[in-house]
């Protein structure tokens, strides 16, 4: 590895930390799954109905908070599968709400 190489991944290591919270600590990991394990993801016109609810919601956002993009998303892939695909999340920090830009 030339030096260039490692002092451009050190630089982008360096902007990954200021930019993401430490995990490890357990202040800032969301997820949001797109149905239940017992459930199956489900397609229409060729498309994730989870992947397209994100995808409709950040179009008519800007900005937006992560609990704001789970609750919409629940509701439209529940509305867009007649109820049988429920998304779900797991929160390890219940005390701050993502901004997401």
């Amino acid at each position: 590895v030339s030096g260039n190489s490692m002092q451009r991944r050190m630089s982008r290591f360096q902007l990954m930390e200021e930019l993401f919270v430490n995990l490890h600590h357990n202040n800032g990991i969301t997820v949001i799954a797109a149905s239940r394990g017992s459930q199956n993801a489900q397609e229409k016109n060729g498309n994730g109905v989870f992947t397209k609810s994100i995808l409709s919601f950040m179009k008519m956002k800007r900005s937006f908070t992560v609990g704001q993009l789970k609750a919409y998303v629940s509701r439209k892939v529940q509305e867009m599968t007649d109820g049988n695909q429920q998304p779900i999340s797991r929160l390890e920090n219940h005390s701050y709400d993502w901004i997401v830009w």
